[in-house]
């Protein structure tokens, strides 16, 4: 009884790190990735028209400058959600490795070898 759980354990766990944990981690990675690619861009064309318009005084540029100031003020909220998603990827990464860490304990427990060791059969 104890090996059979132990076996189920062992597929259900294969199956969560390869197809859950996996999808998960890989979605938030291009996620996390493609806001901090987004947020560069913004800053750099942010800070490049504040540059031209710093040589000229109008209340039109102050008005421009003061919206592409909000605009980079907004990035940093970005900022904060990507290292909010980054959080959760080491959230992830920390229940996989866990859960693979309990898997082994319960498949050693059982007298089971650990996965991909195979044992040679005595004659």
């Amino acid at each position: 009884m104890v090996k059979e759980t132990a076996g189920m354990l062992e597929n259900f766990s294969a199956e969560i790190s390869s197809n859950y944990f996996a999808y998960a981690k890989s979605e938030l990675e291009g996620v996390a990735q493609t806001a901090d690619n987004a947020t560069c861009v913004i800053v750099d064309a942010c800070e490049i028209i504040i540059e031209s318009l710093t040589q000229k005084n109008s209340i039109e540029t102050s008005v421009v400058k003061s919206e592409l100031e909000r605009i980079l003020d907004a990035c940093c909220f970005q900022t904060l959600t990507n290292s909010r998603i980054r959080k959760i990827l080491k959230s992830l990464y920390e229940l996989e490795n866990k859960f693979s860490m309990f898997t082994h304990t319960v498949r050693t427990k059982a007298g089971i070898p650990p996965a991909g060791v195979v044992l040679e059969a005595h004659n």
